[in-house]
């Protein structure tokens, strides 16, 4: 927890990275007067809808997901424009 938040730190501070994680830092509300309240998502019942007509998926696998990151890095999705990192 304390290297994420040394680097989030970074980050904000650097206008290149901050401008790409604007909606992540929206959320860090280092403002006590303000308070920010995160919205409850439910899909129970489109999830039973949808299971109810057939439709159903596996749970995702670490192999899925290191392709996905893999593909995102491929599109440069974490290069921020900074050389530093």
């Amino acid at each position: 927890t304390e290297e994420f938040l040394a680097s989030l730190d970074r980050v904000r501070n650097d206008k290149k990275k901050a401008s790409v994680l604007t909606t992540l830092l929206a959320y860090d509300n280092k403002d006590s007067s303000k308070k920010v309240e995160m919205i409850r998502v439910d899909n129970d019942y489109t999830t039973q809808v949808l299971y109810r007509l057939g439709f159903s998926w596996s749970m995702t696998a670490e192999s899925y997901i290191t392709g996905f990151i893999g593909a995102l890095s491929g599109l440069c999705f974490f290069d921020a424009g900074g050389d530093d990192e």
